[in-house]
This record gives structure tokens, sequence and C-alpha cells, in this order.
């Protein structure tokens, strides 16, 4: 991987790779939350 900010094409790569990361984190984070509350139940 590049690191360099003057490449935009490796720029919109890490940018998407974050925002799919995001993404992933949020979808497990919401299934995991709303499992607790069903249990709470």
């Amino acid at each position: 991987m590049c690191f360099s900010q003057k490449s935009p094409l490796c720029f919109r790569t890490i940018q998407f790779l974050l925002l799919f990361l995001q993404k992933i984190f949020h979808f497990i984070f919401e299934s995991g939350f709303i499992y607790e509350r069903k249990d709470k139940n």
C-alpha cells in the first residue's frame, strides 16, 4: 500500500476501506446491541 496523500487513487482506496470497515463494525454493533436487548427482555 502507498501512504502518499498526493495519489488520489490510493486515497480513494483507503477511504473506501475505512467506510467498508465502518459499515461492518456498525452492523456487528447493532446486531449485538439488539441481541443483548432481546436477551434482557
